[in-house]
């Protein structure tokens, strides 16, 4: 791995360590004057897998691994009520990966850890009208202020996250369009992925 160290199964990256250094230096930026600042959004999600799966009567390969990672990312606020950018830095480390217990969509095929630029977009917005375009997750629910109903959630089912087992969500190269019109009655989305 050229630009990178590895530390017993961590990928660090120079990306990595200038995030993680720079992360308390975001309460500086406070009431800058601009909204592309001041309406910024930053966070982290942690996340902990531990996968094995063994075959019945030791019929075929098993699959085993603990890895512990997440994503550090965010966006930025708006530029004139207009345009946006954000994106996510995807990693997981290590914890357990016996070398014979690949397969098992925690650590990648050699049983060690990886990290990626996983979402990086751009998003222009024209009032309740927006388009977004680049490296994204596909995942949108529309939730109507207290009320549940299932129909108010766009299915993804086919192209969504789908993080259920995997340490890190789907992530397509796609543009979307989408917003509301009549009063909120009106919703829609669509896209190419």
């Amino acid at each position: 791995m050229s630009n990178a160290q590895r530390t017993r199964g961590w990928v660090v990256t120079p990306i990595t360590m200038a995030a993680l250094l720079a992360w308390p230096a975001t309460g500086a930026l406070a009431q800058s004057g601009s909204d592309f600042l001041d309406k910024a959004k930053a966070g982290m999600t942690i996340r902990s897998s531990f996968f094995e799966r063994t075959k019945p009567n030791e019929s075929g390969p098993a699959a085993e691994a603990w890895g512990l990672g997440g994503w550090i990312g965010g966006e930025t606020g708006e530029v004139a009520d207009l345009f946006k950018i954000g994106g996510n830095y995807y990693f997981v480390g290590e914890m357990y990966g016996p070398t014979d217990g690949g397969g098992n969509f925690v650590l990648d095929a050699n049983q060690n850890g990886y990290s990626v630029l996983g979402e990086a977009w751009g998003q222009l917005r024209l009032g309740d009208h927006a388009l977004r375009v680049g490296r994204q997750r596909l995942a949108y629910g529309w939730a109507l202020d207290g009320v549940y109903r299932f129909f108010n959630r766009y299915d993804g089912a086919f192209i969504g996250p789908r993080d259920v087992r995997a340490m890190l969500p789907l992530n397509f190269e796609s543009a979307t369009v989408s917003g509301k019109f009549a009063n909120d009655s009106v919703r829609y989305y669509g896209g190419f992925a």
